[in-house]
């Protein structure tokens, strides 16, 4: 695995023949994130360093009891878990 300060490249991403660096590149510099989905993923697309199109799909892994702690308190909110982890790291970021 190769490791950023934000991003963790696992080895099954690079086995579709995309480097660790196409695939930074992709994500910082997106030309559409998707993050609506009901899971604690982010979708994103932008062209490669070569200039071919990536879809790069990022999740954040959590032990289970701390899913299960999420999942309970999106259904509470009626909302996504994606936006509980958002307003979570607010909060956080703004201490």
């Amino acid at each position: 695995m190769l490791y950023d300060t934000l991003l963790e490249v696992r080895d099954s991403a690079l086995k579709h023949g995309c480097s660790a660096d196409d695939i930074r590149h992709a994500i910082t510099n997106a030309l559409a994130i998707y993050d609506d989905l009901d899971d604690p993923y982010v979708l994103y697309l932008d062209p490669d360093t070569a200039g071919t199109l990536l879809e790069v799909l990022t999740a954040v892994r959590l032990p289970p009891e701390v899913r299960r702690a999420l999942d309970d308190r999106a259904a509470e909110e009626h909302t996504s878990t994606s936006e509980v982890i958002r307003r979570a790291l607010e909060q956080y970021l703004a201490s």
